[in-house]
């Protein structure tokens, strides 16, 4: 992405998730309409937030908590 569009490719994540005022959602808009560039990012992180929304919800061990202080305290000696 060129300079003259890091303004958008900053916003894009927030585009995709729908958190932006309707004014900035709209001025995206009508960028992604002219650009092929922004677009084509744009529709590549609609995939992924798509593809990870598919992802099963596992929850974690019972004793992930215990690893985690175990290597902390190695870690420290």
């Amino acid at each position: 992405m060129t300079d003259s569009h890091d303004h958008i490719g900053d916003q894009l994540s927030d585009y995709i998730d729908g958190e932006l005022v309707p004014q900035v959602h709209a001025e995206i808009d009508r960028h992604l309409a002219s650009c092929a560039e922004c677009r084509s990012i744009a529709d590549e992180l609609g995939m992924v937030k798509a593809r990870a929304a598919a992802l099963a919800s596992t929850p974690p061990q019972e004793d992930l908590w215990d690893g985690i202080a175990a290597r902390i305290t190695r870690r420290r000696r």
